[in-house]
């Protein structure tokens, strides 16, 4: 019997972002969002990315999966030589993907507790409809979750 493919539509609305500005490393950043988050953001392969001029390059990515509330955070860097992965936010080092967070008052007490890290600048939440390759990012998103999710 043949096997029936669907393509699941990614809606902006499932998501929330927040862009961060510090000078660390990926994996140092990582390690005191963890901690101070209460969550255990993974480093899995990088995702690659599509940029202008078909120009493929590659961003950190980190996971984390809250069975308790549902709840997905993925953790990319926004900085390459080839430029930024979100050219919107392009003075964000990091974009912390949000997904099925259901507590809307969550969101600002995550900036809050991030703008706490030693070396962070500052966190914001972006409005992903407001960001013109949002919905290229999260398909990506999507599409690298269950890339690394069959590697297990």
């Amino acid at each position: 019997m043949p096997r029936k493919h669907t393509l699941a539509y990614v809606s902006q609305e499932e998501y929330r972002v927040i862009a961060i500005i510090s000078s660390l490393k990926d994996y140092r950043f990582t390690f005191f969002l963890n901690q101070v988050l209460g969550i255990d953001l993974i480093h899995y392969d990088d995702i690659a990315y599509a940029r202008s001029g078909d120009v493929m390059c590659t961003y950190s990515w980190f996971c984390f999966h809250d069975a308790q509330l549902h709840t997905n955070y993925y953790l990319i860097s926004n900085k390459h030589s080839g430029g930024a992965l979100l050219a919107t936010v392009k003075e964000a080092d990091y974009l912390l993907l949000i997904k099925n967070l259901t507590d809307p008052d969550r969101v600002k007490q995550l900036v809050s507790d991030i703008r706490t890290i030693t070396n962070v600048v500052t966190a914001f939440e972006v409005q992903p409809q407001s960001v013109k390759d949002m919905n290229a990012l999260l398909d990506t998103n999507e599409n690298h979750e269950m890339e690394q999710l069959m590697k297990k």
